[in-house]
């Protein structure tokens, strides 16, 4: 249905309200007051109002974007006015917490290390105490039965465990080991080190022959008596 209007006869309702909205959307501008017109007078003011409103809204949800994208930059240290931590001072911060995490990361793993390796360490030892205990009371009893007397002084078994500990535990672990106490501070337990490292190439294996036993008390083993012997077997 089509009336006539102050543009001519021959528009329809809707190509009315269409006008009217594209001259609301075209003519509006921030703080235009159009309270004055009535939408009931006719379709081109329904169309106006329609406009404006639109062009209003539109206005206000790109202040929106507009502060949202200042308040972004700001954040990076270029407000006009800055009223928190500037940029590098952010950039600061965020490389202080990330050393700090490095360096916590870096602290247990050390640790770790430590541990593991101090713990390898009194394996080594105890393999080597062991041994050596072993080969000694081994070499007593072998004595026993040769009827000779056979001692073997603290300092003696020490320097035998500590050469056999160098076959077991190598110089770069100990110096690796050391360097992390150093570093990290001593592992739970510690209280120095009590086996070092001996002569690894001066440790010729198990020592239980005659042979061994005697050079080692500096007396000759006594062997079964003949029929020349002076004095009986065990004498």
């Amino acid at each position: 249905m089509s009336t006539g209007n102050l543009f001519g006869g021959g528009q329809s309702d809707q190509q009315r309200l269409q006008q009217g909205y594209s001259t609301g959307m075209a003519t509006w501008s921030p703080g235009l007051d159009y309270g004055h017109l009535d939408p009931g007078a006719s379709n081109l003011n329904r169309g106006t109002i329609a406009g404006y409103q639109d062009a209003e809204f539109n206005y206000g949800k790109q202040l929106q974007l507009d502060n949202m994208w200042a308040s972004f930059f700001e954040g990076f240290g270029q407000p006009a006015e800055p009223t928190g931590p500037s940029y590098e001072d952010q950039l600061a911060d965020q490389k202080a917490l990330y050393d700090k995490q490095l360096a916590d990361q870096q602290r247990i793993q050390g640790l770790n290390d430590r541990d593991t390796l101090f713990g390898s360490y009194m394996d080594a030892a105890g393999t080597a105490t062991d041994f050596i205990s072993g080969e000694i009371d081994k070499e007593r009893s072998n004595a026993a039965l040769l009827g000779i007397d056979y001692e073997v002084t603290d300092e003696q078994k020490g320097s035998r465990i500590s050469d056999y500990f160098a076959t077991v535990w190598g110089e770069g672990d100990q110096t690796r080991l050391e360097g992390l106490i150093k570093q990290w501070g001593k592992p739970t337990g510690f209280t120095g080190f009590s086996v070092a490292r001996g002569n690894g190439g001066a440790y010729s294996g198990v020592e239980t022959s005659n042979e061994t036993l005697a050079t080692s008390q500096g007396l000759k083993p006594k062997t079964l008596a003949s029929e020349d012997d002076e004095q009986p077997l065990g004498a």
